[in-house]
């Protein structure tokens, strides 16, 4: 049955990798909010809303900008070397691309949660470092042989799996900048 299933999803990811990069990567999204609700944070009722949400930032903004990203670096990060153009990629990939989705991400979600912008903000300064330190201590050796060893149009399932609990670590981290807008406005 995993056999087939991979066969089909290599077929479709052959013939439409974008869409198919980017369903995997909402269905990804769901998954790591439910990690975290469920089994993370234990929660006492199920949040589907918030897991809209997730689903939501994975299909419009994580899948599109992941996809067309790895496709950038490909293209356009290259060296005389293929040991420079790997170290370039990653370090694109960890100084420009990780924190303005990590800044995005929490922002995004903010706007959904219909907070209002001095809250998001405080969440940002509140969540964004160590959220990015933490993002040093995963991204850098996964995204090193990602692009190392992974072909281009598999590399953002590898990072969707990776991410599928660095999703319930950015969800658990949004809903503690969530809830300190609520205790401020108690």
């Amino acid at each position: 049955m995993a056999a087939r299933f991979a066969r089909w999803y290599d077929s479709a990811l052959q013939r439409r990798p974008y869409f198919v990069q980017i369903v995997t990567t909402g269905v990804l999204f769901a998954a790591g909010d439910v990690i975290a609700q469920d089994i993370v944070e234990r929660v006492p009722r199920h949040d589907f809303a918030r897991t809209a949400r997730q689903t939501s930032y994975g299909l419009i903004v994580a899948g599109p900008s992941c996809a067309a990203w790895y496709r950038f670096l490909e293209k356009y990060v290259v060296t005389r070397s293929r040991g420079s153009t790997l170290i370039a990629r990653v370090a694109m990939d960890q100084l420009v691309f990780a924190p303005t989705f990590i800044a995005t991400f929490f922002t995004v979600m903010g706007f959904l949660e219909r907070r209002p912008w001095p809250s998001i903000r405080d969440g940002l300064v509140q969540t964004f470092p160590n959220a990015l330190i933490n993002n040093y201590k995963v991204w850098p050796a996964v995204q090193l042989a990602n692009f190392m060893l992974v072909p281009l149009n598999y590399r953002l399932l590898v990072v969707n799996t990776v991410a599928t609990g660095w999703n319930s670590y950015l969800s658990v981290a949004n809903r503690r900048a969530a809830t300190l807008h609520v205790d401020e406005r108690n």
